[in-house]
């Protein structure tokens, strides 16, 4: 117990002496420090959108650990440099190096922090368990507080009290909300106690993941980001920047996420991620390496750096053991400076084939069979983000085989597939998508497939392929199948060549999926059942909100699909320039599920909500 504050001597101002956390409902179990000097006021609760909390300093080159631990400061550079280097490599705290090789006291550095970030003390009596509720192992998940050092202390539904042992943990601030909903109010304390709630939390989950490596140790597989390695002209990162990456991949790939924001703020840099379309806010880096973290991604992805002033585009490829990603880079200048988005794609959850992509087996069928054909048109609309792309790798998946020559145009080759030669145009060097479908028609290719009917000559060079004796495959960016028919008609197709050539449409589109964890069943009302024609006694699932969904009530996304046959009738309809409500009249006659239909099935089956399904499609 402490009973008067250690001041640490520093350069800077006068430093407040740290309050000592005092559990609720605990009132005997801690003593408040003597303390001289200005009142201690509430510790605030940390929202990296208004605060500094990314400040740590911990990680820097210089740690700051270092300048406030006198023995640490003394220490030879050469031993020091070779201390912080194994301790970034086995990606464990700078601090528990020093304590377990016996360079620092543990104290001394908990209280050298509590007085630097002016934050509370946690120092409950070492002879007593911690004065803690166990049910808060419940809050926040094992592996997050074993990894990272941090246990709840308490939660009033608002703010969550987490014990922190190294100022790195405040960046969790963001993860923390998206986690529980709450604000994080941290409150620093020793390596021993720490290790003590953590044993008491969870057991031995938290010997395994908490116990530091000495200095000998081997380092582990598990970066997606390395200070160590060179990339070509971008240089290696800093050791924080490295840090920050590579938590950052890890939450954006846990979460599902599609896309990272790195905008200018006024100071350093803003971070958001895009999960299940909507943008949320990640812990901000560290003004002081942000800038150069963004010039190592622009660096490795080959954007011109110098170049500020256009818009450019790249990409490159992280691995972590077999695990591949794909990071597509776009660069955007703006009043503040340059805004970066990161595109990452995550091979392994992606489906592979026809049969992992969710369609019901009906419209997999018709599909197949319209792949098997020696030539036609096959069209895959959607808007972005819909998993066109994936949808077209499975087609030609389909295909794949000694026998099958198979060749993409394609703008960007987002998805590589072996066994298929993929072109990337290049309309800057001349190479546009109708000048690539010319040459590969030299190719002999059996299956041909273009990223996107982009003018009138790539629409009527796909024509003249699919007439030829060719199955061409490709996509646009519309809402539903029918209104593909509008759109070819605007790229001066003729209808009788689109009802001679045009084999299939595949709409599709992604709808958010209800939480497992937390989904509620309720009853459906009178009113909607008949309107949709769904059974009235039939069980429906709403959205509540957990910590695993990050209070949404959503885990995910998944595709609708409807799929339309060209038969004979369709094609005649579309032939005599028939309305598209006919079209899509005789569409469901034979057979087809419309997506709207396709969405409330999903609700039906428990996998989103009504208000999802509406949210998406609407309820007219």
């Amino acid at each position: 117990m402490i009973t008067e504050a250690f001041a640490i001597p520093v350069d800077g101002p006068p430093i407040h002496q740290p309050p000592v956390h005092q559990p609720p409902n605990h009132p005997s179990r801690i003593s408040k420090p003597r303390i001289d000097g200005p009142p201690v006021h509430e510790p605030p609760a940390i929202d990296s959108r208004s605060s500094d909390s990314h400040k740590t300093d911990s990680s820097v080159s210089d740690p700051l650990i270092v300048r406030l631990i006198h023995t640490l400061n003394q220490m030879d550079p050469d031993r020091l440099g070779r201390l912080y280097e194994t301790a970034d490599q086995n990606d464990v705290p700078f601090e528990q190096l020093a304590i377990e090789n016996g360079l620092a006291d543990e104290r001394f550095i908990a209280e050298a922090y509590a007085n630097h970030y002016l934050l509370p003390l946690f120092d409950p009596p070492s002879d007593c368990p911690p004065p803690i509720d166990v049910s808060l192992c419940k809050v926040l998940p094992a592996e997050l507080c074993c990894q990272h050092l941090v246990a709840p202390l308490s939660d009033d539904g608002q703010t969550i009290e987490v014990a922190v042992f190294s100022p790195d943990s405040l960046l969790l601030a963001d993860e923390i909300r998206l986690i529980t909903g709450r604000q994080m109010r941290p409150f620093f304390t020793t390596l021993s106690v720490m290790r003590k709630l953590l044993a008491v939390m969870y057991g031995n989950q938290s010997l395994t993941q908490a116990t530091p490596p000495k200095i000998s140790a081997p380092p582990p597989a598990g970066r997606w980001f390395s200070e160590a390695v060179e990339h070509g002209s971008c240089g290696a990162l800093q050791p924080p920047a490295a840090r920050y990456l590579s938590e950052l991949i890890d939450h954006v790939l846990g979460f599902g996420a599609s896309d990272v924001h790195i905008e200018p703020a006024v100071q350093g840099h803003r971070v958001r991620v895009r999960l299940d379309g909507a943008l949320d806010e990640f812990a901000p880096p560290s003004p002081e390496w942000s800038e150069s973290m963004v010039t190592h991604l622009v660096s490795r992805s080959q954007i011109e750096v110098a170049d500020i002033d256009m818009p450019q585009e790249g990409a490159f490829q992280l691995c972590r053991g077999k695990r591949q990603v794909d990071v597509r880079v776009h660069t955007c200048p703006t009043h503040g400076g340059r805004k970066t988005v990161l595109h990452l794609t995550d091979h392994d959850s992606l489906p592979s084939d026809l049969l992992s992509l969710g369609m019901r087996e009906l419209d997999r069928r018709i599909l197949a069979k319209t792949l098997s054909a020696e030539k036609g048109l096959v069209l895959v609309s959607g808007p972005t983000g819909s998993g066109k792309s994936v949808t077209l790798a499975a087609c030609l998946d389909y295909r794949n085989d000694h026998r099958t020559n198979l060749c993409t145009v394609e703008e960007n080759i987002d998805l590589p597939l072996p066994g298929v030669n993929q072109i990337r145009i290049r309309p800057d060097q001349g190479l546009t998508y109708s000048m690539a479908l010319r040459g590969v028609l030299r190719q002999d290719p059996d299956v041909i497939l273009v990223g996107e009917l982009d003018c009138d000559q790539t629409a009527a060079d796909c024509m003249r392929a699919s007439s030829s004796g060719r199955l061409v495959l490709s996509a646009l960016r519309e809402a539903n199948s029918v209104g593909c028919l509008g759109r070819l008609a605007e790229l001066n197709v003729r209808p009788a060549n689109i009802a001679r050539n045009l084999a299939a449409i595949v709409s599709q589109r992604m709808v958010r999926r209800l939480c497992p964890d937390c989904k509620d069943p309720h009853p459906i009302s009178a009113e909607l059942a008949k309107k949709f024609g769904i059974d009235p006694n039939q069980t429906m699932y709403r959205d509540i909100g957990c910590r695993k969904c990050r209070q949404s009530g959503y885990r995910g996304k998944f595709p609708v699909f409807e799929v339309i046959r060209v038969s004979p009738k369709i094609a005649e309809l579309i032939r005599t320039r028939a309305n598209p409500a006919a079209i899509r009249r005789a569409a469901v006659g034979q057979g087809t599920r419309l997506l709207r239909q396709a969405a409330i099935d999903q609700a039906v089956a428990g996998e989103t909500s009504l208000k999802a399904a509406f949210a998406t499609f609407g309820t007219r």
